[in-house]
């Protein structure tokens, strides 16, 4: 119902204006609508008495505490939009729960933390550091065709398709091999259950060079190169590591290349080999003659040699011996016994 104006006339007792009972109708029906916006009516409820204007806005009196719906003026015009839904108003110091909400230009101060469906536990997402003073930091999601998952440091996560630009990795743990670019095996790997033996590989500084070498649990160690089928391992040099034995020394268990200089008649000591095919190169650079002993020589017990003579010997584990390779034993410079 519209507001009902009285008609007081034109001047005072002109006879123009409502009459007393048309003015009190008014004036009933008048107050009866504002009743019964504000709570009570005809049907005799009395007008609440828990909602008030007041100054700073409107007044919601309780029990005990009162509550005041207030605004703060603003530069411009301001237009507060209510949804067309049942729910609670968020404020910004109490703890709610939030449904349902898309956040646009959302700025966030302290941490984030998202809780689960279930459970009382929580994910706290912290940025750690101090960003300087005008300087805004993006973090960016890549365009993905589906549904993926963030990875974290210190949990177990298989990663798919990723580019890793200069990484420090410390103990990788290499599944079945190693690609090149285009996805083809540069490097199987092939593990033993319960292994304890391994590779070493070091680089060098200038002038030196950078080796491979057997480590592990094991006293002895050797190192395994395989071809396949009838294909060779090809080395484009060779250089095989060497030992002067000196005076009272006799160990060439661990060198290929033994050189002897001895200056009066002297007697060494060859070890039984470790391995089949194992090659040993004696060379005598001395002024008199080296006798070398063995007792699994396949030919004897003894090959003497003179001055400036070289010779080698293979073992063969079949049988624990050592035969002499490409040396006539006819000539002045060996003599076998």
């Amino acid at each position: 119902m519209a507001r009902q104006i009285i008609n007081t006339g034109s001047t005072g007792n002109d006879g123009t204006g409502d009459t007393l009972r048309i003015t009190g109708t008014k004036i009933n029906e008048n107050f009866s609508e504002l009743y019964s916006l504000l709570g009570g009516g005809d049907s005799g409820v009395a007008i609440t008495s828990k909602v008030s204007l007041v100054d700073s806005g409107v007044k919601y009196s309780g029990l005990v505490n009162n509550t005041v719906l207030g605004a703060i003026e603003g530069a411009s015009k301001i237009a507060i939009l209510l949804p067309d839904s049942n729910g609670t108003v968020i404020v910004d110091s109490a703890e709610q729960d939030v449904y349902n909400k898309h956040l646009y230009n959302t700025k966030i101060d302290g941490d984030l933390r998202l809780h689960g469906v279930s459970g009382t536990g929580y994910y706290k997402f912290t940025y750690e550091g101090t960003v300087p003073a005008g300087q805004d930091r993006n973090v960016n999601f890549p365009a993905l065709s589906d549904s993926d998952t963030l990875v974290f440091e210190e949990y177990t996560q298989t990663l798919v398709n990723k580019t890793l630009t200069e990484p420090t990795i410390n103990s990788p743990r290499v599944g079945t091999a190693i690609f090149d670019d285009a996805g083809a095996e540069m490097l199987i790997m092939s593990p033993t259950a319960s292994a304890v033996n391994e590779l070493t590989i070091a680089n060098a500084q200038a002038d030196n060079n950078p080796t491979i070498s057997a480590s592990g649990v094991s006293t002895n160690i050797g190192i395994t190169l395989n071809s396949k089928g009838t294909g060779a391992v090809i080395l484009n040099k060779v250089a095989y590591s060497s030992k002067q034995l000196g005076v009272g020394d006799s160990d060439m268990s661990e060198h290929t290349f033994i050189v002897v200089n001895p200056s009066s008649p002297s007697t060494y000591t060859m070890e039984n080999g470790t391995t089949p095919g194992e090659l040993k190169i004696v060379a005598n650079r001395g002024t008199a003659d080296a006798t070398l002993q063995s007792s699994n020589f396949a030919f004897g017990s003894t090959v003497t040699m003179a001055a400036n003579a070289l010779t080698q010997f293979i073992w063969e584990d079949a049988e624990d011996l050592w035969h002499l390779l490409g040396t006539d034993t006819s000539g002045p410079n060996i003599t076998i016994a």
